[in-house]
């Protein structure tokens, strides 16, 4: 059979697959959704480890130094100790956020409702100075059961946490991918050295070497430019959610804790986040009082303006090497698409596709310009 034979069968044989795929639609999108929850598991355990990664290298340079040479830098010892102590890290993060975070949530919300409850009539009387329509308003607010909703958030919101893992436990198939996909990524990172090693050993045995050296290429482009804009937007969000927080400690700004927070998570978004949490704090304050308001908005730009002029130059930097422009377009677009995650990973994707780009542009113009010399000579 020549080549011409061949591609003849390739194009039947393929003719005769579309056909069939496009008679049983029904049947291979089934086929498709049950591979999906056959390997839902080992992706979530993969993007898990991918992302957890980061912290355990973290912790592996820093014992590394502190043990002084006692052990290898990429000994089993130091490498299981790096994975104990993200864990352990990862524990008391979600206990912070299930013991600290939700219930000065919750009572956030109880004090607006009861806020609004008492300043109601006088934020209308404002209103009607100004011969504003408030007669829905006021039919609103006459007609609104405030105790039952007050109560009732206080009710509902303190066995949340508990709550939350007995939905979780009741629900038999999101409680085996949870669980499957965390020991899949803790078995990930265990023979993270030895997973490599054999992948990269499949890709050169069944690729060609310059093919397998350019997937080598960007597998680290990638892992490079996510650890980089993870390590550094993280220890940002920290500084930035501190700062917020003692500042309206200091200036006697309602809601601090809860602000820093929101100030941190939002933090890990570039340029998007900083609005979101400064009109939030914003908004928080002025229903307290006008003069907070202000207050807290010029606290939040002086702080911003801090940690943008000297805090995340040094932290983050130019990390991902992207302008302004292509970040916001990144966060734009993960956004559509994926949501907040989006948002955030997109950023690092971006990054690495831009630098593609840009390096495959520098080497066609730097051959066409050659080019153009030696047609010239």
């Amino acid at each position: 059979m020549d080549k011409r034979e061949k591609r003849v069968f390739l194009y039947i044989a393929f003719a005769i697959g579309l056909y069939a795929v496009v008679t049983h639609l029904d049947k291979v999108i089934k086929m498709f959704g049950y591979v999906g929850n056959l390997f839902t598991p080992i992706v979530a355990g993969l993007i898990i480890a991918f992302i957890l990664n980061v912290p355990v290298s973290g912790f592996e340079k820093l014992l590394a130094r502190l043990t002084k040479g006692r052990f290898r830098p990429k000994g089993k010892l130091i490498h299981l100790l790096s994975i104990l102590l993200t864990a352990i890290c990862v524990v008391l993060v979600i206990a912070v956020l299930g013991i600290l975070v939700i219930p000065e949530l919750a009572k956030t919300i109880t004090n607006i409702l009861e806020m609004i409850k008492d300043n109601g009539p006088a934020w209308i009387a404002a209103l009607d100075r100004y011969n504003i329509d408030t007669s829905y308003l006021q039919k609103w607010m006459n007609e609104f059961n405030w105790e039952n909703m007050i109560s009732n958030i206080s009710n509902y919101v303190r066995p949340l946490i508990s709550s939350i893992a007995s939905v979780a436990s009741s629900t038999v198939s999101v409680a085996a991918t949870v669980i499957s996909g965390i020991i899949i990524a803790i078995y990930t990172l265990a023979d993270r050295e030895k997973i490599a090693s054999q992948s990269k050993r499949v890709l050169y045995a069944y690729a060609k070497k310059s093919v397998a050296d350019r997937v080598c290429y960007v597998c680290a482009l990638i892992k490079d430019s996510y650890r980089k804009f993870l390590t550094g937007q993280c220890v940002e969000a920290l500084i930035l959610g501190l700062l917020i927080f003692f500042a309206f400690s200091v200036f006697n700004l309602p809601y601090a804790g809860l602000i820093g927070a929101v100030t941190s998570v939002c933090a890990l978004i570039p340029y998007i986040g900083a609005f979101i949490s400064c009109a939030l704090s914003v908004i928080l304050a002025l229903m307290i009082s006008p003069e907070k308001a202000l207050i807290c908005l010029i606290v939040y730009l002086v702080i911003q303006f801090i940690e943008t002029q000297f805090i995340y130059p040094r932290v983050v930097g130019g990390s991902v090497g992207l302008s302004p422009l292509w970040t916001l377009a990144a966060v734009l677009i993960g956004g559509k698409l994926f949501g907040l995650i989006g948002m955030i990973f997109f950023i690092p994707l971006v990054s690495v596709v831009y630098i593609l780009v840009s390096e495959d542009v520098g080497k066609r113009l730097k051959k066409k310009a050659e080019d153009e010399a030696s047609g010239a000579a």
